[in-house]
């Protein structure tokens, strides 16, 4: 558990994409969570999901996340997103929260899920960390724990991430304006330079006429 934290760790530190480090911390989880597959969603500012991992789950699966608005009873991540609290689903077919989406789960042999809301530093709930079971069970009082060093880390990494985006942007926009401010108009320029350098040849030859 403490290789596993720490090789995470390494990586948020080290600024790995968000992609490569949450794909490597379901598959690293996945090891520690038996006959567990693991899946990050978040949800943007319309309640609309989003998958960014699910390394063991196939890509029809991954899409159809992609389409799930959150709700009180809206599978397993979409419901506690939306309650922000952990929801637990010993048993995906008769679970009435899973009566939309288990269609898409049994066939793959998905029969169980847990998912915890993936909180930002106010305490709001902007993603879930999920662990779906081939067994019709809960996570053992182990696994809780390997659930809870899951979401922390994915609360580091995705904190650290919104952090660089915001960086970024008001590197590129000024305050007060909310506009594209001269260091954006450099980096758009030096990219058409790049994506036409014959036009940007011929302009500046025909300038010094």
């Amino acid at each position: 558990m403490l290789r596993f934290q720490n090789a995470i760790l390494e990586m948020i530190a080290k600024g790995e994409p968000l992609d490569v480090t949450l794909d490597h911390l379901c598959i690293e989880a996945q090891r520690l969570l038996t006959g567990g597959c693991c899946a990050i969603v978040s949800a943007d500012p319309s309640g609309r999901l989003q998958c960014l991992s699910a390394p063991g789950l196939p890509e029809p699966y991954r899409h159809a996340l992609n389409a799930i608005i959150v709700g009180p009873d809206v599978g397993s991540c979409g419901t506690a997103i939306y309650l922000n609290v952990q929801v637990e689903v010993a048993d995906i077919e008769v679970d009435p929260k899973w009566a939309p989406f288990r269609s898409l789960a049994l066939p793959l042999g998905l029969n169980a899920c847990t998912s915890s809301p993936i909180r930002d530093e106010h305490g709001k709930p902007g993603g879930a960390f999920a662990v779906y079971f081939r067994d019709k069970r809960l996570p053992s009082a182990e696994e809780q724990e390997v659930l809870a060093v899951c979401v922390n880390l994915c609360e580091l990494a995705l904190r650290r991430h919104q952090r660089v985006i915001d960086r970024e942007r008001r590197a590129t926009m000024d305050s007060l304006t909310g506009l594209p401010n001269r260091s954006a108009f450099d980096e758009a320029l030096a990219c058409l330079r790049c994506e036409f350098p014959g036009s940007w040849a011929f302009s500046s030859s025909t300038s010094t006429i």
